[in-house]
Formats: C-alpha cells, structure tokens, sequence
C-alpha cells in the first residue's frame, strides 16, 4: 500500500488528523486522503454499529482540515517533527518539499 503514495503518515493517536494521511505529488496537484479505521473485535466481528458510528464522526470531525491548508501544515508537520516512525513511505524531507512548493495558500 505504502508504495502507490508519495507520502503515507501513520497519525493514529490523540489529536489526529487521521488514522493515515496518504499524499499523491501529481503533475498538476497535490492529492491528499484522510484514511480512519477501526479495529473490530468481540463476539460478532463487522457487526457493531457504535463501530461505524465512531468511524464516521471521527471523519466528520476532520473536515475541519480541509478547509484551512495552513492549519492542514502546521498540524501534519507538528504530528511528524521527530517522529519518523510515522512516516510509512516517504520522510521528512519530502512532506517539507511537498509543502512548500505545492499546498501553499
């Protein structure tokens, strides 16, 4: 999966943008998805409600970052300083390249 993405961060945890963060470097555009997950468990695997339920608000919840690019950055680039294990495919470098040249305001 990593390997179709120009960058793929990990940001699962407390004040997450998403789960994953998947950014494509087209020709023309930057892509950005905004992945979340949950784990199913217990007795009736894919057959819980509240699963969906806190899947979807936490989607809802980021929309917020769609609609402020400098909030997007900032927050994607404090999520990552120092954390090179979130960076699934690509690095630092790259997310700063990507940032600075294509997902300016």
């Amino acid at each position: 999966m990593a390997d179709n993405y120009t960058l793929l961060i990990n940001d699962h945890g407390q004040g997450e943008v998403a789960d994953f963060v998947s950014f494509m470097d087209l020709p023309d555009r930057v892509e950005i998805n905004l992945y979340h997950i949950k784990g199913s468990g217990g007795n009736a695997p894919g057959d819980r409600a509240n699963n969906v339920y806190e899947v979807c608000m936490q989607a809802v919840k980021s929309q917020a970052w769609t609609v402020n690019r400098q909030s997007f950055n900032r927050k994607i680039l404090q999520r990552t300083k120092g954390n090179l294990h979130k960076f699934l495919a690509g690095n630092p470098a790259i997310l700063l390249c990507i940032k600075l040249n294509k997902l300016k305001a």
